[in-house]
């Protein structure tokens, strides 16, 4: 079950980063365009926009900025998971 939720919600955030091809590139970039803030909080579209920084720009500021913004979205998820086993081990004594 765990697995399937994985992927599933992997395959998911991948589609909305535009990774299966050029239909879906071009949903992603208007997606992308009409609401900015879902897109930077989708971590397949930090990740991709992360490796264009360095390829399309000379500054590494906007390369930072996605791997500030990857640094800040791991603490919140291992802050939520170290909750969630904390829950778990008191829960199994």
């Amino acid at each position: 079950m765990k697995t399937g939720l994985l992927t599933g919600t992997t395959c998911l955030l991948s589609l909305f980063a535009g990774l299966y091809g050029e239909p879906v590139m071009n949903m992603a970039d208007q997606l992308a365009r009409d609401y900015p803030l879902l897109a930077s909080l989708n971590p397949a579209k930090v990740v991709t926009d992360t490796f264009y920084s360095l390829y399309y720009y000379d500054s590494l500021e906007p390369f930072f900025g996605k791997v500030g913004l990857l640094l800040a979205m791991t603490a919140v998820v291992f802050a939520v998971s170290a909750l969630f086993i904390r829950r778990q081990r008191y829960a199994s004594i």
